[in-house]
């Protein structure tokens, strides 16, 4: 596999924000002083990622849906559905979500779950990391925007659950009420099988939270909204943020949504100075997200969106978000007062710890997924990268440079300015030692035809995709087996005109703002 060096970049690593490479292989993140002292060789791409900020993939676990989709609703076209956002879901930076299920009947889930598998993601979409179970066992007196006619008690402890949602090998959070009967002998078999539970949609006091953290729950659904409000003698679940009875070692996470709407900023700041370890960015978005004013859903509910808010229809009730996660780290940044290291980490590492998986997923250390996101000074999305590869491109910023190096044959390509018509796409060869028309490999009169290079349909490329770049080096290869008879142009800005058709020299090019970076580019 190929060894891609990311330069000029800032990395969020360990909890900082440093200068330094990211180098990438087979989809991990590794340690490239391996790839020096034990190798010894050189990155195949080195990528100019432009000064950006990459920051690990954000991970949503909370998603009810988007662009038209509801996952409980459109159970005739589930896949197709969870295929959608899970594409959408690459233009804010989500690189692993949890596709969330609310209070639906009991056809639904042995409907829909089946056909939501884990799956890795990748230019088709986001991964997904299973599904999350948002009721029906909950309180109806908290019920929000879920149907009371659905809501279910556990009667018979495990077996009620099983019996309402069949197969659970998809699953991988469910949210109940801790205060129904039985929930106790629930949390703790739902643990055993590896499945994050958590607390919600809930009348729970402060007893009955800290009885079902002590048996295996360690997740609080989209804090503030759908529980008891905090209160001074009895502060609820809310109260758990700073519980004395949570065992030694033990953090109790909670969702929170960040959208301006469904958190006070005050409340924000609470959550953040009290409990900052356990703090995790959710959307709750539903199937607005994405689209404009009107009429939705979310389940079997109907919803109207109308000024920047979801309601249930008819009522003043707020049932999700519409805002998408970027939008929800920009917004909780600047409530918190935070600083950008936590509130990126509030949406990557951090749920990545929920769910257990921080080793593989939310990070930039060395081995874990390649899957992160390249942002501006603003926090908004460059570019997206699962696996290391690019997965999306935000077509209104500047993007990044790629740089090729095949055994010190370089290779210059694809330097945008994304949103314009310039696609300025370039290729420089070749040159080793010292002197300029020194062979390629050794033999005096391996020189190269430049003019065949430039006619070749393998070199007028009119895209960005690697194919683009894969073409031009299979041909520049070809090309060094055959005798040519052109020597290598002694300015190789009129070289790089040449090979391109591209005035490299010229007004028009000195106006782009990337001139003098891409005269030195060259000039090297």
């Amino acid at each position: 596999m190929k060894l891609i060096q990311f330069r000029n970049c800032r990395l969020l690593r360990n909890h900082t924000i440093i200068k330094d490479d990211l180098w990438v292989r087979n989809g991990k993140i590794i340690d490239p002083m391996g790839v020096f002292f034990d190798e010894e060789c050189h990155s195949d791409i080195q990528i100019d990622c432009k000064e950006a900020l990459i920051a690990p993939g954000f991970i949503d676990l909370q998603i009810n849906g988007g662009y038209g989709v509801d996952f409980s609703y459109d159970i005739n076209t589930v896949w197709e559905g969870v295929s959608k956002v899970a594409k959408g879901l690459l233009s804010h930076g989500v690189t692993s979500f949890c596709p969330t299920l609310v209070t639906s009947p009991k056809d639904t889930y042995t409907q829909v779950l089946p056909k939501i598998p884990r799956k890795a993601g990748g230019p088709d979409g986001s991964t997904i990391l299973g599904v999350h179970l948002e009721g029906p066992f909950i309180n109806p007196s908290k019920k929000g925007a879920h149907p009371e006619n659905c809501i279910r008690d556990f009667p018979n402890g495990i077996d009620s659950l099983l019996e309402v949602y069949g197969d659970l090998s998809n699953v991988s959070i469910v949210t109940l009420a801790p205060e129904k009967e039985n929930a106790k002998e629930v949390i703790e078999a739902l643990t055993k099988r590896g499945i994050t539970v958590s607390l919600g949609h809930t009348m729970a006091n402060l007893k009955e939270g800290e009885i079902a953290c002590n048996n295996g729950a360690t997740l609080i659904t989209h804090l503030f909204n759908a529980m008891l409000p905090f209160h001074h003698r009895d502060p609820g679940i809310v109260g758990l943020l700073s519980s004395d009875a949570i065992p030694p070692g033990k953090t109790v996470f909670f969702g929170i949504i960040a959208d301006g709407i469904h958190t006070h900023p005050a409340a924000l700041r609470i959550a953040h100075r009290v409990h900052p370890k356990g703090l995790i960015l959710v959307t709750d978005a539903i199937s607005a997200m994405g689209l404009s004013e009107g009429t939705h859903h979310i389940g079997q509910m109907s919803v109207d969106v109308t000024g920047g808010r979801a309601y249930v229809a008819g009522t003043k009730t707020l049932c999700g978000s519409i805002a998408p996660m970027d939008e929800c780290v920009r917004i909780f940044l600047d409530s918190s007062g935070c600083g950008t290291v936590f509130a990126l980490e509030a949406a990557s590492l951090t749920p990545a710890k929920c769910l257990g998986i921080e080793s593989q997923k939310g990070t930039l250390n060395f081995d874990a997924d390649a899957d992160f996101v390249l942002l501006d000074d603003a926090l908004e999305v460059c570019s997206t990268w699962i696996a290391g590869e690019c997965v999306y491109r935000n077509p209104e910023k500047v993007s990044f440079v790629v740089l090729m190096d095949n055994h010190h044959d370089s290779l210059l390509c694809c330097s945008i300015k994304m949103g314009s018509l310039y696609l300025v796409i370039f290729a420089v060869a070749v040159f080793v030692g010292s002197a300029l028309n020194t062979p390629m490999h050794g033999s005096a009169e391996d020189v190269y035809d430049y003019q065949s290079i430039r006619a070749s349909p393998k070199v007028q490329c009119d895209s960005t995709d690697m194919s683009c770049i894969e073409g031009f080096i299979e041909h520049h290869r070809s090309e060094e087996a055959d005798n040519r008879n052109t020597n290598l142009p002694e300015n190789k800005l009129n070289f790089l005109s040449l090979i391109t058709g591209k005035d490299f020299i010229g007004t028009e090019m000195e106006k782009r703002k990337d001139y003098p970076e891409t005269v030195s580019l060259i000039k090297r």
